[in-house]
């Protein structure tokens, strides 16, 4: 246990509203594609699979090439750089008017192919962009692979000096980025690489002999010449990259990497601290995407943390998704991740940054977590709206991942695929060109995908892409190298009453561009901020200049440039639609600092230790399409005075094989644990939520503790609800049954009122589930307490109690103000319903319509309108997810024995263009139901099918059906009138599943507040876990408004896994909060105003 203490302070990291807003404007995005005839590039990265060069012996073939952006000789116009595969790369000048002419075979720019990505940077400090070209070729030669680096002799004109300054890399390069890592005041260059797959090349090229073990390379720049310093730095991993990005991640003025890495192995994030650098990444992100390939950096959501998105190859489409799918391998995914991997899956990850360098993964929440076989990422405010929208480039030259396609390689050819025959199985891999996107920001975290009314329309097979203003209008323009056919030119013709900025850099030392340092933006209330980096997207380079979209604001309050951590400047009062170059020698310094403090500082002491253990069941073995698992709702806390000493103590559930424990406050300060053996005798239970009361009228506090997990079969001693009777000093024993009924119950919550109204307490016991079947609706009790006994009185008092729903949480309240205390219960799958008191126990349901139905955690009560009656908060499973979240969810499920072998199967399905369609893909549905593989002998036959086409009809009208219609968790206004009016919590609530509130007036202002937290990290592993919510504090206006705010630790996040909140007292005068998480150490926070 740790105790932590929460400091608020100014000029918070919030969601609050800015004073002053940007101006509303009207924009829509277009881009036009304009004609080689016009333009004048012809370059086409065209690819020919003959012989020995094919996907079969070179992985790398379909992976496209770059293009770079950038000024060449100065006279305002960005140039262009294609590079290419199996032609040669090209040099393009601006003449204007987005006229270029080819000017490579007088340049200076070498002829030879095998071309990947390619940078632009001055590295020899003369002002003149200079281009670093990386090599990465089939045939294992050594001169094929070896990196150019064309130094820029002015008048368009370039010599080759890889070689003379230290880079002339024979390492598979993929991509460079160029930044000044040690702040000695030049550039350093970091070197992703790709080596080939070394089982490729002993099957089908022996006769190449290279080393293939390469790593990543990090040079720095020392008199005169690029040293490798790789392993010195301790950065040698061989890994099969593919981007780079940089970033000062947690602005501590120190550049940070990013780097993207295909196949199983992780990505990783190297947090610089004064020149070394660290990987950071798993206590940092929550997950990541598996097979990474582009990335960018920008403020999404333009809170002024650099944000990152990397792309996967994940299909929104249902056909191609199901026929494309995947396997499901858990073993494989569990074996990576016990042997130190990162949690990775299939869909592209928005990183967003919750300040300090602590990542929050929201693909989902944005609707942008699949976009197809995908490439390039490039961020920038197309509309110039001042919301940064996302391209991405799409499509893969053969459908690698086809199921039936690889099904019929192995029957067909039994495992005899070599030489003589990889040709032949070529013709036969289906060839699908696709479009591009444009993911247009809407704000909040939300994003309308664009394709042909963008300007996308053209299918096809593209990869590196780039942006710069070429005519000089302030709007971005785009430029796309494709694979077999003519590189793409876009304007940008976007129809908007925007304003922009662009700044460029002269930096310190010979960084001249200012690469690595960062541009905080302040204008109408927003702030934004934007690195200076060449290297973007995907093998590409973009024009080294900073591009802000202003929407109707028309002057600039002020910018911070972030030079190093040492200095920064500061330019105020900027006017609009103009290029405002920044000059270090020339402005002036101030000490480095930044504003961005957290609204709660949380300070951590030790008060003790408990570790929640929880014991290893697979919940999928039974049902494998269940969303998650349902073994894992506990620990749940129960706070109160156990040994009469004035002081609270708290007891804290176990899970199955693990005794639940009670705490007692000693006079010292830390809790210790007592001993009871009753609670040990127990534990094969998995306790869920306990209630403290005084059930036998002798003054002390009893115990009563439910159980519940998808591990127990339906009659299972072990869900016996169980009452331990406190002997006055905290020593419990357990009840008999005269003094409580013998209850089973698979439940998760209890509520402890007084029902019948003779001034003892009762007790709700909630059903949560029906183990081994998913869906089904659990019976919850009403057991009324007659002087010290309880009897179990659910059918002649609460009859509706039977199969009420999947219920995870109650909470009591006088909701019709008739005098007697009712309750609201909630669950999954349900709406949340009122149990209407007559006074004497008798009750009736009421559903809450307003709510709708949801997967309902949490519900808490607090009169947040400052009107006098009880409203409530629920925590229902978020956005953050792949079943619809904030866009409207259609999910439902069906739960049956479809294939009558007496086990309970669950469907998952949704509905897409008015069909019906299982979540699912046909390799898991058949491991429910085995008759899926012979009735669909394809994944396209699976693919192109509805619901009702897999499962038959009648099957489905029989089962047990439900269906959600909001995701959301939200605040439920109470009118006064017996009706309710529902809003969403803010964003940061629904960044994951909450899982428990905590109402109390945390700022003093005599408004009740409240705190959460959450996640569902036990998922199956097509599904990312839900990891993205941080606790948090939100503070009430009284009004029904809340501020969020998310909460440190030690300037630092943990992903956790909260199931309960509670508050105690400590003899000290602190209040503190008790978070309980599954399977880990539980917090305890202690909240001091500043």
């Amino acid at each position: 246990m740790g105790i932590l203490s929460i400091n608020g302070c100014k000029d918070n990291k919030s969601e609050s509203q800015p004073q002053e807003s940007i101006p509303a404007i009207t924009a829509t995005i277009k881009l036009q594609s304009l004609p080689s005839s016009e333009t004048g590039i012809t370059f086409a990265n065209e690819i020919k699979e003959e012989g020995m060069i094919n996907i079969f012996t070179w992985h790398f073939l379909y992976n496209g090439a770059g293009v770079a952006a950038g000024d060449i000789n100065n006279d305002g116009l960005p140039d262009l750089y294609f590079a290419g595969n199996m032609v040669p790369d090209k040099l393009y000048l601006n003449k204007g008017n987005f006229q270029f002419e080819d000017i490579t075979a007088n340049s200076g720019i070498s002829t030879q192919i095998w071309s990947s990505g390619v940078t632009m940077a001055d590295v020899n400090a003369d002002g003149l962009l200079d281009i670093y070209v990386c090599k990465n070729s089939p045939t294992g030669i050594a001169d094929n692979n070896r990196n150019k680096l064309y130094i820029n002799q002015g008048k368009n004109l370039f010599r080759e000096q890889a070689a003379q300054y230290g880079i002339d890399d024979i390492g598979f390069g993929v991509q460079s980025t160029f930044f000044d890592a040690d702040q000695d005041g030049d550039l350093d260059m970091y070197l992703v690489n790709q080596p080939f797959d070394e089982f490729a090349r002993l099957v089908n090229r022996p006769d190449v002999v290279a080393n293939y073990t390469v790593t990543d390379r990090f040079f720095f720049f020392e008199n005169g010449k690029f040293v490798d310093k790789t392993a010195a730095l301790g950065m040698q991993d061989a890994r099969y990259g593919l981007n780079v990005a940089i970033a000062d991640f947690d602005l501590n003025g120190w550049t940070d990497l990013y780097v993207c890495n295909d196949y199983h192995h992780a990505d990783q994030l190297y947090m610089n601290t004064q020149g070394k650098f660290s990987d950071a990444l798993q206590s940092r992100t929550g997950h990541i995407s598996f097979y990474s390939m582009g990335s960018d950096v920008g403020d999404v959501n333009s809170d002024g943390w650099p944000d990152l998105l990397s792309l996967d190859m994940a299909f929104e489409e249902h056909q191609k998704s199901k026929t494309n799918m995947g396997s499901m391998a858990p073993e494989k995914f569990w074996g990576y991740v016990n042997d130190g991997q990162h949690y990775q899956y299939m869909q592209n990850g928005l990183q967003v940054n919750m300040g300090h360098g602590y990542f929050s993964e929201m693909a989902q929440i944005a609707g942008i977590s699949k976009s197809d076989w995908s490439y390039s990422a490039l961020f920038a405010d197309l509309d110039l709206d001042a919301d940064q929208d996302i391209m991405i480039t799409n499509g893969v030259l053969r459908d690698l991942q086809n199921n039936d396609f690889n099904t019929m390689v192995k029957e067909r050819y039994k495992g005899m695929v070599g030489p003589e025959n990889y040709l032949e199985i070529l013709k036969n891999l289906p060839s699908n060109p696709v479009p591009n996107i444009i993911f247009g920001n809407d704000g909040n975290m939300q994003f309308t995908k664009l394709g042909a009314e963008a300007g996308f329309d053209t299918p096809g097979f593209s990869h590196g892409m780039a942006y710069a203003d070429f005519d000089g209008d302030g709007k971005l323009d785009v430029v796309i190298n494709n694979m077999n056919a003519p590189a793409s030119i876009y304007k940008n013709v976007s129809e908007t009453e925007g304003h922009y900025l662009k700044v460029k850099l002269k930096g310190p030392g010979t960084n001249l561009q200012g690469l690595g340092c960062s541009v905080m933006l302040y204008a109408g209330g927003k702030k934004e901020i934007s690195t200076m980096q060449t290297s973007r997207g995907y093998f590409s380079s973009v024009e080294p200049i900073l591009h802000f979209g202003l929407g109707g604001t028309t002057s600039v309050d002020s910018i911070k440039v972030y030079w190093d951590h040492k200095s920064m400047s500061v330019i105020k009062n900027i006017d609009a639609d103009q290029l405002l170059t920044i000059d270090f020698a020339k402005e002036k310094k101030i000490p480095f600092a930044v504003d961005h403090n957290p609204s709660f500082d949380f300070k951590e002491e030790q008060l003790g230790e408990y570790v929640h253990w929880e014991n290893d069941y697979n919940d999928y073995a039974k049902q494998v399409l269940i969303p998650y698992k349902l073994s894992q709702n506990g620990p749940h806390i129960s706070v109160g005075d156990l040994n009469g000493d004035s002081r609270e103590d708290f007891f804290i559930g176990g899970s199955a094989g693990y005794t639940g424990n009670i705490f007692l406050q000693s006079t010292s300060g830390p809790f210790e644990k007592s001993k009871q053996p009753a609670l040990e005798a127990d534990k094969n239970a998995e306790d869920q939520e306990s209630a403290l009361i005084d059930t036998d009228g002798d003054g002390d506090l009893d115990l009563i503790v439910t159980s519940g997990s998808n591990e127990f079969a339906d009659k299972d001693p072990a869900l016996k609800v169980r009452l331990y009777l406190n002997d006055g000093k905290g020593n419990f024993t357990r009840a008999g049954t005269k003094q409580f009924p013998d209850v089973l119950v698979n439940g998760q919550c209890i509520e402890a009122f007084d029902a019948d109204g003779d001034k003892d307490m009762d007790l709700y016991i909630g059903g949560r589930l029906v183990g081994g079947q998913y869906g089904i609706s659990a019976g919850s009790k009403l057991l009324i307490n007659q002087s010290g006994t309880f009897t179990d009185q659910t059918k002649s008092l609460a009859p509706v109690l039977d199969k009420l729903g999947m219920v995870s949480d109650a909470v009591s309240d006088d909701v019709d103000k008739d005098g007697d205390i009712d309750l609201v219960v909630v669950g999954e799958w349900m709406k949340p319903t009122i149990l209407l008191n007559d006074g004497k126990g008798k009750m009736t349901a009421q559903e809450i319509e307003a709510a709708g139905s949801g997967l309902w955690w949490t519900i808490e009560k607090g009169d947040f309108d400052s009107d006098g009656d009880s409203d409530f908060i629920l925590g229902n499973l978020g956005w953050n997810n792949k079943f619809g979240g904030s866009r409207g969810t259609k999910l439902e499920v069906y739960s049956s024995d479809f294939d009558h072998n007496g086990d309970f199967d669950v469907v998952l399905a949704t509905t897409k263009k008015d069909k019906l369609l299982p979540v699912r893909g046909r390799e898991c549905s058949s491991q429910e139901v085995p008759y899926v593989l012979e009735k669909f002998p394809t994944y396209e036959s699976f693919a192109n099918a509805k619901l009702s086409e897999i499962y038959p009809e009648e099957a489905l009208e029989s089962s047990v059906h439900k269906k959600l219609s909001t995701m959301s968790s939200i605040y439920l206004m109470n009118k006064g009138d017996g009706t309710f009016a529902s809003s969403d919590l803010p964003l940061l609530c629904q960044s994951g599943p909450v899982k428990a509130f905590y109402v109390d007036d945390i700022n003093g202002d005599k408004i009740p507040d409240f705190i959460y937290a959450g996640n569902h990290l036990p998922t199956e592993v097509e599904t990312a876990r839900y990891d993205g919510l941080y606790p948090g504090v939100c503070i009430g206006d009284g009004k029904g408004n809340f501020i969020c705010n998310t909460t440190f630790v030690d300037g630092k996040l943990r992903v956790e896994d909260a199931r309960d909140i509670r508050k105690i007292n400590l003899q000290n005068g602190k209040a503190v909060y008790l978070i309980a998480n599954n399977n880990q150490a539980m917090r305890v926070y202690s909240i001091n105003q500043n």
